[in-house]
C-alpha cells in the first residue's frame, strides 16, 4: 500500500499531459478532491528518516483498491511525467516521500485519512492527513 521513496528519492508533483492519475499532498489536506472512476488517486506526503512513517489509518475497502508502488512503478510515474523524482542525500533525518495508490472500485463519496507515526507508538501520531474524495464519472 505504500513504498517510502526517501531518503534515496523524493516526489514532487510534475504537469501532466495524461489524465489516467489525480495528485494530492499535503496541500490538499482536509479538502474535498473529485476523480473519474477510470482515474487512480496518487498520495505523495513528505517524510524524514526519523522513526516515523505514513500509513493508512482509515479507507472505505467498499471504494478503493489500495496497491503498493515498487520502485519500477515509481520510475514509470516519472517516465510518464506524473511524478518526478529528485535524488536526496541518503544521511539521518534526509526528506523523502511515501506515495499511496488507491484504484477506485465503486462512484460515491469517500474518505481517505493517513497518520505520520512511529511504528511503537500508533496511538500519538506526529500528523494527519485527509481528504475526502467524490468518485464520480466525467461524461
Amino acid at each position: 500500500m505504500v513504498l517510502s521513496v526517501g531518503p534515496l528519492l523524493a516526489c514532487t508533483i510534475a504537469q501532466s499531459s495524461g489524465q489516467h492519475y489525480v495528485v494530492v499532498g499535503l496541500a490538499d489536506d482536509g479538502k474535498k478532491v473529485q476523480i473519474d472512476p477510470s482515474q487512480v488517486l496518487l498520495v505523495c506526503l513528505p517524510t524524514q528518516a526519523t522513526g516515523y512513517r505514513w500509513n493508512v489509518s482509515k479507507y472505505d475497502s467498499a471504494f478503493w483498491t489500495p496497491s503498493e508502488l515498487g520502485k519500477e512503478q515509481l520510475r514509470q510515474l516519472d517516465a510518464e511525467g506524473v511524478l518526478h523524482f529528485v535524488p536526496e542525500h541518503g544521511f539521518p533525518g534526509a526528506t523523502g516521500r511515501s506515495v499511496f495508490e488507491f484504484k477506485p472500485l465503486a462512484q460515491g463519496a469517500t474518505r481517505i485519512s493517513l497518520h505520520y507515526e512511529r511504528s511503537w507508538d500508533k496511538q500519538n501520531p506526529a500528523k494527519t492527513f485527509a481528504v475526502t474524495v467524490s468518485i464520480v464519472r466525467h461524461d
